[in-house]
Formats: structure tokens, sequence, C-alpha cells
């Protein structure tokens, strides 16, 4: 499992290494499976691609994992581990089986290469596909949670997903998948045929950049809640919220020429977001202590 976080998501990957053991596993049980059901939706093995199926594998493979998924919810037993493994944290934590069923809905929604005609479809999507894990993920990190840390949760995971579809929309596009909305093509006469083309990517950036003002709107909503953690979980979380955010910086500033190749931290960048993240931790800290 810590070999798939790795491979699948280096950002997630540095951010939960700060996470006590128990938490850890559990999110990386979490993650697996998520990783394994978007992979078996689309023949891939941590994002990459296997040989070509047809559209009736895909159905099946999805077909499957729901039927497991029921099983899970049924208390009977399974022989794929990675669902073997979810149903100890299902049972575990009480995660409701309507967030888990939100989320194969996203994967049907690639699955069904859905258009998306508003941007309440992506925002939609992102929900199913990211938000419900963020609550799921206060679940099992916090017994007794609010309704205000559950929404913030959801708010920051609708953030992130926003700024993977920033990042790689062009890797989505030679993947048959496009999350941008009509309206938005409308504006700069761009459409699913040109829009990933380089002579477009002008146009493309001040779609993208929509996008991403989007994404502020949710890392600020999700913001102020994130110190009311305590110190050993916030600061994970943070640090994602810091590695996200710098990727959105980073095609705020390469603009057009972001997608020549795919944006990431550097080991030194993480360094440093961590040490400014675990300054802000301690002075607030010290700002809390002296207005006790």
């Amino acid at each position: 499992m810590l070999n798939d976080i790795k491979k699948g998501s280096l950002n997630f990957s540095f951010s939960s290494f700060f996470l006590n053991k128990v938490i850890k596993k559990n999110i990386l049980i979490l993650y697996s499976w998520c990783r394994y059901c978007d992979d078996i939706t689309d023949n891939e093995i941590l994002g990459f691609k296997k040989k070509k199926f047809n559209i009736k594998n895909k159905i099946l493979n999805i077909h499957n994992f729901i039927l497991n998924t029921k099983k899970i919810y049924c208390n009977l037993n399974i022989k794929e581990y990675h669902f073997n493994n979810f149903k100890k944290i299902i049972y575990k934590y009480n995660i409701s089986s309507i967030y888990i069923f939100y989320h194969i809905k996203g994967y049907l929604i690639d699955l069904k290469k859905k258009k998306h005609n508003i941007f309440k479809d992506i925002l939609n999507y992102c929900y199913f596909i990211a938000g419900v894990i963020g609550i799921i993920i206060i679940n099992i990190f916090i017994k007794n949670f609010n309704y205000n840390l559950l929404n913030n949760a959801c708010n920051l995971g609708i953030a992130f997903q926003l700024t993977n579809i920033s990042r790689d929309i062009i890797i989505d596009y030679k993947n048959k998948r496009c999350y941008l909305p009509n309206y938005l093509f409308n504006q700069f006469n761009l459409n699913n045929f040109n829009y990933f083309k380089k002579k477009n990517r002008k146009y493309l950036y001040m779609i993208i950049k929509k996008i991403i003002n989007k994404s502020k709107l949710y890392y600020n909503l999700s913001f102020n809640s994130l110190y009311m953690l305590p110190v050993k979980l916030s600061l994970p979380i943070l640090i994602s919220y810091k590695l996200y955010n710098k990727i959105c910086i980073k095609i705020f500033l390469n603009k057009k020429k972001s997608w020549n190749k795919r944006q990431k931290n550097s080991l030194i960048e993480k360094i440093l977001i961590l040490i400014d993240v675990l300054i802000k931790l301690l002075y607030n800290k010290i700002k809390n202590i002296k207005y006790l």
C-alpha cells in the first residue's frame, strides 16, 4: 500500500509521512481502495496504462467493484484484498455507504465520458471524486467532529480536484477525458477537438485561470478549520494544502507553457513548505496560550 501511494501521488505521499502510524495505515487503505477502483475502471496500474480493452470490460469491472462494495455493507467476505482491507475501516469508523457510492458515481461519470456543460457539472464531479473522500478522512481522523469540519474537509477535497484538473488537462485529453465546461469553450471559440493544441494554449490558460480562481474559493473556505484540528492532524493536511496551492501558483506563473511538462513540487520546495507550516503552527499555538 505504501508503494501505491508513492507511485500514485507524490504530494500525498510526502504529507502522509507526518501522520501517526494508526491513522496513516487507515488512510493508506482508503487511498489504496480508491486507486484500485480508478485503475480497474481505466485498465491501469497506479495511473499508468496497460493494454487496451473495450467498453464491455470496463462496464464489467465497474459492476464487479460495485457488487464487492455492496458485499462490504452486507458484511460478506470478499476475496479481493483491497476490499477486505477497506471493509475493516468501513466498520471501524462507521463510514456511511452514501459517501462510498457517491465516490463510485464519479467513476461512472468518467466511464460514460459525460460532457460538462456548466461549472456546476465540474463541481458535482469534484464532490463525488474528492469531496466525499475529504469527509471520509475526517471520520478517520476525529471521533467527535461537527458539520462545519465535514463541510470544510469536503471543500478542501474539491479544491484539490480542481487543481488536478488544471494541472492534468492535456494528460486527461490523451486519456480521452475533458472536465472543462462547454460554456467556457464557447467564450474562446474552442471545442473538444482543438483546445489542447499549442496554438490555443493562451486561450486554454484563460479557461484554466477561471478554474484555479474557483479552486481558491474552496481553499479559502477550508482554511480556517485546519487550525481547529490537533497539530498532529493539521500538519499533514496543511502541508497538502500548501503543496497543491504551489501547483496553482506555478500554473499562473508559467501561463500557456504550464502544460509543456507536468507541474510538480521539488523536494526542496516540499521541505520549505514543511518549515513554513511548522512555523505557523508554532506561532498559532503560542498565540492561543497567550490568550488563555
